[in-house]
């Protein structure tokens, strides 16, 4: 789950920033329901403001051409702990620059 892309999106949306909040705070939820909701509340309002201040923070350095593609349907899936599994179809050259984040 990509918690960033979800605020940016309700927030894209025009949805007020608690709102937003407490969206996420249910979607935190659904995926680690041994958290407390607090908690989850918590991570999510911290969420929506890093997502504010990331998307007023606009240069040369962090702006990038998108590729109207998202990392799924690239084929690239994740299995938690930021280790992202690359498919057979990305080059070898690239898999072993770790060009994806790939993990060992």
């Amino acid at each position: 789950m990509d918690i960033e892309e979800l605020t940016r999106r309700c927030l894209s949306a025009g949805t007020d920033e608690e709102t937003c909040a407490l969206h996420l705070r249910d979607q935190i939820l659904s995926m680690k329901p041994d958290v407390s909701s607090e908690y989850a509340l918590s991570m999510a309002r911290a969420v929506v403001e890093e997502v504010q201040n990331s998307n007023l923070a606009e240069s040369d350095l962090i702006t990038y051409t998108k590729a109207d593609v998202t990392m799924g349907e690239f084929g690239v899936g994740s299995r938690g702990g930021r280790r992202l599994l690359c498919p057979p179809a990305v080059p070898e050259d690239h898999r072993r620059q770790r060009c994806l984040g790939r993990r060992r």
